[in-house]
């Protein structure tokens, strides 16, 4: 499918932060702090936000890297950063783009993405893989 193949690809080789940004920022903040999620998102906001850019300057499409959550998002109050009655769930967590981001705007702009796991997907020829810079 076209999905697969249209276009020129762009995304992040390797984590959007390091295990020291992060080990700097567990030392300041606990578990439970929203501040730990907010500095660890940072980069993450960063990196997306260089990609997106790359992306649109070469007419590319953004693969999204894989997004961390340190603390969850929920439209009530959240106890420790988790939902109510799952105070044992691990933090932080691998989360989707619409935890972080909000894909019907990103719809309205048009804006071209890919999910994190895009290039792992078996129907990606193994030649637009190979095709890095």
């Amino acid at each position: 499918p076209e999905y697969f193949t249209e276009g020129v690809f762009v995304a992040l080789k390797g984590p959007a932060y390091t295990l020291e940004d992060e080990k700097a920022v567990y030392s300041r903040f606990p578990e439970w702090s929203p501040q730990r999620h907010m500095q660890l998102d940072a980069p993450q906001r960063r990196a997306v936000r260089d990609l997106l850019g790359l992306a649109t300057a070469v007419g590319g499409i953004t693969v999204l890297p894989k997004l961390w959550c340190h603390c969850d998002r929920y439209w009530g109050f959240l106890r420790k950063c988790r939902f109510p009655n799952v105070p044992k769930m691990h933090l932080p967590f691998s989360c989707p783009q619409d935890a972080l981001y909000d894909p019907t705007r990103w719809a309205a702009k048009k804006v071209r993405w890919r999910e994190h796991t895009f290039l792992d997907n078996p129907n990606v020829p193994e030649a637009l893989k190979a095709n890095t810079v």
